[in-house]
Parts: C-alpha cells; structure tokens; sequence
C-alpha cells in the first residue's frame, strides 16, 4: 500500500472508533439542556506486573464472637427486710410533691405504697409477696417529672409466719353468792 492509502485508512479508523465510542457512550451528539456532551477516545492501559515476595507472612485468624453476659452485681451491704415491710428510704431533694416507688427485680416493676413523702426521705410499704429465698430488689424513686430521684438496693427475704394459739378455755365467772361468801370469809380474818 501507498503511504496515501495508509494514511486514509489510518483516518478512517480515527473516525470509525470516534463514532463508535460516542455511539457507545449514549450521548451520541444528543444535547442535554441545551449542553453538549464530549467523549474522549479511551485507550487501553497496560498493567506491569512484577513478582511478589513474601518476607514475613502474617495469618489473620478470625475467632468467633462470644456475648458475655455482664457479671451479676451483688450489694454485699444491702439491708435485709422482709416482704411486707414498712420503710423510710432516706434521700436528698425529693421536693414537696409526691412522686413514685417502684420496686425493680428480674425484669418486673411493680409500685410500691407510699406513706409519706418529704423532701429528705419515702416512708413506703412493700407488698406483701410469696417468696422462697432472699431476692435481691432495687427500689427506685421517681420524682413527679419522671426522674429518677434515688434508688437503694435492697435483700427482701419471706415474710414472718403467722402462728396462731388456740384460746384458752375460760374460767366462769363467779356468782354473786360466791362474792358475798369471801366477803365474809375475809371479814372474818380481818376480825380476829
């Protein structure tokens, strides 16, 4: 071929692959708002690549994820009281106006009667429960805007059986003519 026959076919193809790269790019000459959209020619790029070698290698070993459940905080201080006790829980600013008590074990809330409501302390009785063994309780104070005003950790143990006494047979009572009779018995000692 001629060099004015290569350099045709040279152009040719510069226009061919232009057409078709537009073509394939999906703007195709279109306008968009009124914008034209250029495409540039893309040409491949060669990668060198070399040979790895590995000076210290280092193996990632992946361990199963294990839930910990969070230890079990006991209160080694707390106060034991029995269930259905009566209580004052000291705390400071209260306020004048009465809030809450709960009574806060397993995953149960339950209120708890209030007594009396002062700014320095809650005089509160618990309920009377059914329990085995001694339970640990938290008992929380709510403040009327729903804050938490004190909580104190308690050990509530079952309550105190009741035994009752069989009554007692009863003496009859004595006659008015057995009144009479040591009246006299008694004038009689008196007498001598």
């Amino acid at each position: 071929m001629s060099r004015k026959t290569l350099a045709i076919v040279a152009t040719l193809a510069v226009a061919l692959s232009s057409l078709s790269t537009q073509a394939f790019a999906g703007c195709g000459g279109r306008s968009y708002g009124g914008y034209h959209r250029y495409t540039t020619v893309v040409r491949p790029v060669t990668h060198v690549v070399r040979p790895v070698t590995v000076v210290n290698p280092v193996v990632h070993q992946v361990a199963p994820q294990v839930a910990v459940a969070p230890p079990v905080v006991e209160a080694p201080n707390a106060p034991t009281v029995p269930m259905g006790s009566t209580l004052t829980l000291p705390a400071n600013f209260l306020g004048n106006v009465p809030g809450d008590v709960f009574m806060v074990f397993n995953d149960i809330k339950l209120p708890v009667q209030v007594h009396k409501w002062a700014t320095t302390g809650v005089t509160i009785t618990l309920p009377p429960m059914a329990i085995k063994e001694s339970v640990l309780i938290r008992l929380d104070i709510v403040l009327p805007d729903g804050r938490l005003g004190h909580k104190q950790m308690l050990r509530v143990t079952k309550p105190a059986e009741v035994v009752l006494h069989p009554t007692a047979p009863t003496s009859p009572l004595p006659t008015q003519a057995a009144l009479q009779a040591q009246n006299a018995a008694n004038a009689a000692l008196l007498g001598q």
